[in-house]
């Protein structure tokens, strides 16, 4: 589905793109689409254990892809927005606030801001090299395949941290700003006014004597 999508096309090229499936697990590479009509990868030549046409784990296969929830939604498929790049950021985000810990309104603010200039600044970095000049790729063993096959990966060259002179420089300009800590609180409360309230202050507080008294009643 991911191959569907990252390939572009219009809508009804991507729709018979995912319908060949059926075709090219049983070595038939040639589709009777008006936009798809063949697989771009060539001839094979190695030896694979092909799914013989009618058999049951091809009806299988087809029963998934032929599924009418599947044919309606593989026309809508994004060609240009993945959400992988969201789930990077989101893994940035834990680890400057991570989910085992509370923090109150204003410093979650600022640790998703450190976790944005983090993400901004290192998200496009390219792979590593060699001192001969050369990539560098690492082994990894994806889950989905259970440790059974290996892929190689680029290693991308390590993080950097320039946006933390742009937070000392801001902080030294705030110093000079407010010289005195009363300024600077009387300033953190004007900006934090805003912050939402606690989820439970829209709820009614019980009276726990009341409580006793009902429990009381009923016996």
């Amino acid at each position: 589905m991911y191959w569907v999508a990252a390939g572009g096309g219009e809508a009804q090229y991507m729709l018979e793109k995912w319908q060949s499936v059926t075709n090219h697990v049983s070595n038939i590479h040639s589709h009777q689409g008006k936009l798809y009509t063949e697989c771009p990868h060539g001839p094979i030549d190695q030896e694979r254990d092909w799914i013989r046409p009618g058999s049951r784990a091809y009806n299988a296969v087809k029963e998934v892809v032929e599924s009418k929830y599947l044919l309606r939604g593989i026309p809508k498929l994004s060609t240009l927005y993945q959400t992988y790049s969201l789930e990077v950021f989101h893994n940035v985000v834990n680890h400057f606030a991570p989910k085992s810990h509370h923090f109150f309104y204003p410093a979650m603010k600022a640790r998703m801001y450190i976790a944005a200039f983090h993400y901004n600044e290192n998200s496009q970095n390219t792979q590593a090299v060699t001192k001969a000049g050369e990539p560098r790729w690492t082994i990894s063993y994806p889950k989905a395949k259970k440790g059974t096959s290996s892929v190689a990966k680029p290693v991308n060259k390590g993080p950097t941290y320039e946006y933390v002179e742009f937070l000392l420089n801001a902080i030294v300009e705030r110093r000079k700003k407010f010289p005195s800590y009363k300024m600077a609180g009387s300033d953190y409360e004007r900006q934090t006014a805003d912050c939402p309230g606690f989820l439970t202050q829209s709820f009614v507080r019980t009276s726990k004597q009341e409580l006793v008294n009902s429990l009381t009643d009923i016996n």
